[in-house]
């Protein structure tokens, strides 16, 4: 690390320790995002695009230093967008709506998705003997007006979908605090 990279930090940290301590998390809570960021970067470097935004604005929201490995791909897409190396930003960190599908509908399935999910779990909260089961999907599609198999399909998809796993993590600490009766 050069002496320039010593002072920037330094005025990071000093920057990051002005901040409002009510607005500040935890160090607990800082170690494991610096273990989602390592999930990240093995996301990234298998091809996973989006990884690298997501990393961005996990260190952004928590007032993180930025890990090597995301400063050198930001500019490095930065640089390929400035010089005309790519047509768009897409190319740089990914197209979340693949070919042939319309962004409206996508945004919706995902909106009704995340809907879906929260349910489930807010059932499973409320009653933690309740199974995930054909019987809960038929309850849950009712709400949304959406047939069982497709809210099951949305929970499912939506759960094993690499961009929730944080919040999927939060609600499997929320359950196993919920007392089984």
């Amino acid at each position: 690390m050069s002496e320039n990279d010593d002072i920037r930090n330094a005025e990071i940290r000093a920057e990051v320790n002005s901040i409002d301590p009510e607005q500040r998390y935890s160090e607990e809570l800082r170690a494991e995002t610096y273990i989602k960021l390592i999930g990240m970067r093995d996301r990234f470097e298998g091809g996973d695009l989006m990884a690298l935004a997501e990393a961005l604005q996990l260190c952004i929201g928590l007032y993180l230093l930025v890990p090597d490995w995301v400063r050198t791909a930001w500019l490095e897409a930065c640089t390929r967008i400035k010089q005309y190396e790519v047509r768009s930003w897409d190319e740089v960190l990914g197209n979340r709506v693949p070919p042939g599908k319309h962004f409206a509908a996508i945004k919706r399935r995902h909106h009704l998705a995340a809907e879906v999910f929260t349910s489930v779990m807010m059932e499973m909260v409320e009653s933690p003997a309740t199974p995930i089961d054909g019987y809960l999907f038929e309850v849950i599609a009712e709400k949304y007006g959406i047939k069982k198999t497709l809210a099951s399909d949305y929970f499912y998809d939506y759960r094993n979908d690499p961009i929730n796993k944080d919040e999927v993590e939060m609600w499997k600490s929320i359950l196993l605090k919920v007392p089984r009766k």
